[in-house]
């Protein structure tokens, strides 16, 4: 997105420092292609927390309330910041960060870039919960009530707030109680993958998984494929699970070392190289919000996905039975997955529109075309 609003803007980047986290080793930046300058916050860790924190009613008071003293430090380096440069517009990425810019409405155009929205996410993952005590779960209900609080008053702090999938939009316009300067404009899919595409026959009888197994949504699709799909169906059919990823829990560890059908990577830097050996791609996803790039990443490759409904809200044009399979239940996982597997007509079918539809809607060069068209519309 920021590669795309340089070709017609000067952009000038400011990080929230993450504790113990050197962003140069997750984020390849380049700043004489993108930023003019690129600036990094202090540490919140070096700023004594106050106990207040624990009695805010909205996350907008994370900072104010906890950490009153980092707060005045970031609006101070933002003051600085855009007096030296003569900005007028802040683009903040992250509700998390209402609170910090919220300060700025009126003095500047504000666009905040929600992604997706916390309390939908909340929302999800409490309802039929019951593994959680009480505890847990009243904590995820304040939670809840804090996000809520939050989201529903971003619309009239900000000039725009954006998201990338429609319900996560709609669930912060009902909050807002029916604010209008909310809009949709989803994720690309890597140029990388754009012309990787390939239909030739695959090396394994299997399926592949991919994403942050440390991140909830990701982490509950694993466990429920795990023990709803591939013990009863595929494991006893010979057919191979491919798990993809980072920070796999130590249950999914000692579980591909006991089952050599079960393949657990950890992460790897050329997903297509790897992924070109699968004909499939599982999305088992049941809780959570936002985009599953996953998606977009297997319709450019040439994987035929199988999904939840769920998993396939945010794709604009996915269409059952057409550039993917839906699957409601552990047999129906199954049963899409052996359809694709002995019907190569069908399945290369799908493969060819799932990549249309990437072409037409999901590069990044179109996609990025929208986001710049969004901000000068402020």
């Amino acid at each position: 997105m920021c590669r795309a609003l340089a070709q017609h803007e000067e952009l000038v980047l400011l990080a929230l420092a993450q504790p113990q986290r050197d962003l140069s080793k997750h984020v390849d930046i380049r700043p004489n292609e993108i930023f003019t300058d690129i600036w990094m916050t202090a540490s919140v860790d070096r700023f004594k927390p106050s106990f207040k924190r624990h009695f805010r009613v909205s996350e907008e008071c994370y900072f104010s309330w906890g950490y009153p003293a980092f707060q005045q430090s970031v609006i101070q380096q933002i003051e600085d910041i855009c007096k030296k440069r003569d900005i007028g517009q802040i683009i903040a990425f992250g509700s998390d960060l209402a609170g910090l810019v919220r300060l700025f409405g009126g003095k500047k155009k504000i666009l905040l870039d929600v992604c997706d929205s916390v309390a939908l996410t909340l929302e999800r993952e409490m309802i039929g919960e019951t593994r959680s005590g009480p505890l847990a779960r009243l904590q995820k209900k304040l939670m809840h009530a804090r996000w809520k609080a939050l989201e529903g008053k971003i619309p009239v702090w900000c000039d725009q707030v954006v998201t990338i999938n429609r319900m996560d939009t709609e669930t912060i316009r009902k909050l807002s109680g029916g604010k209008t300067n909310l809009s949709t404009v989803p994720n690309g899919v890597d140029p990388a993958l754009e012309h990787s595409y390939q239909e030739g026959p695959c090396k394994r009888k299997g399926v592949a998984f991919w994403g942050n197994l440390s991140f909830a949504p990701n982490s509950d699709a694993v466990g429920f494929f795990y023990r709803e799909v591939y013990l009863p169906y595929l494991k006893p059919a010979g057919i191979e699970w491919c798990i993809i990823g980072r920070d796999p829990q130590p249950w999914l560890v000692d579980a591909a070392r006991q089952d050599e059908n079960i393949r657990l990577t950890g992460f790897v830097k050329d997903l297509r190289a790897l992924l070109i050996e699968y004909p499939i791609m599982v999305n088992p996803m049941r809780i959570g919000s936002g985009m599953k790039n996953k998606v977009l990443e297997a319709y450019a490759i040439g994987l035929a996905v199988v999904s939840t409904p769920l998993g396939m809200e945010s794709i604009e044009g996915a269409a059952a039975g057409e550039n993917y399979m839906e699957a409601e239940s552990s047999a129906r996982f199954f049963e899409a997955i052996l359809a694709l597997l002995d019907k190569e007509e069908m399945r290369l079918s799908i493969l060819r529109a799932a990549r249309d539809l990437v072409l037409k809607k999901y590069t990044w060069e179109i996609v990025g075309s929208q986001w710049v068209d969004l901000v000068n519309r402020i």
